[in-house]
């Protein structure tokens, strides 16, 4: 992580293997039984809601690849006072032109010049070219306590910086089919494979304090 820069107050990364807890009956388990790394993880996140109660203070969320938005179903079935700072999904939805899928830098160079929340807004409209429906983003809306200012749907364009020390937790895991024994294997060389370099910024420009 000293290579592409994270740095800041994080107290531990859980997102590369993905989450080991499934929400279960209103509680945080491990879902593999022999997972070490489950005891340290509990014990971060039961000490960081401690802190959030005993000061009366919300515990601020951010989520990135949201999907069903797992983690904030677990907050609300634990009775924990949140708030959800933004969350992040494109709905496996994908850009293309001329049948070509359009990769990061592609679709930059279709806007020159344009950057920041533009540029995203840009990206938004060529999303909603494709003619499908973003189903995650309806299902979330549907249960999450979340405006459309505080949604994003394509991390690779999002701007953390105008979130820096403003979330406690930030939670997300990049696409695994790249890495997937069941799939190609194909790695960084699929494109889904490289948002994980996207998560990574993310982190660094938030800044959160656990991740």
């Amino acid at each position: 992580f000293k290579k592409i820069g994270i740095e800041g107050r994080s107290l531990f990364v859980f997102f590369i293997w993905g989450p080991p807890w499934c929400v279960s009956s209103g509680f945080l388990r491990p879902q593999r039984t022999h997972s070490r790394r489950a005891p340290f993880i509990r014990s971060a996140l039961f000490a960081l809601v401690v802190m959030a109660e005993k000061e009366d203070k919300v515990l601020r969320v951010g989520t990135l690849f949201s999907g069903i938005g797992a983690f904030e179903e677990a907050l609300k079935q634990l009775k924990i006072k949140h708030e959800i700072v933004f969350a992040c999904d494109n709905g496996e939805r994908y850009i293309k032109q001329n049948g070509k899928l359009l990769e990061t830098e592609d679709i930059k160079a279709l806007f020159p010049g344009v950057t920041g929340d533009e540029l995203e807004q840009k990206v938004e409209e060529l999303y909603e070219q494709t003619g499908k429906p973003n189903n995650v983003k309806k299902s979330y809306f549907a249960n999450y306590d979340i405006t459309e200012e505080r949604w994003h749907t394509d991390i690779r364009f999002m701007d953390g910086l105008k979130y820096r020390d403003k979330v406690d937790i930030l939670v997300g895991g990049s696409p695994c089919q790249s890495f997937s024994t069941y799939g190609l294997k194909r790695g960084l060389e699929d494109a889904r494979g490289t948002l994980f370099y996207d998560y990574a910024r993310m982190i660094n420009e938030v800044q959160p304090k656990v991740f």
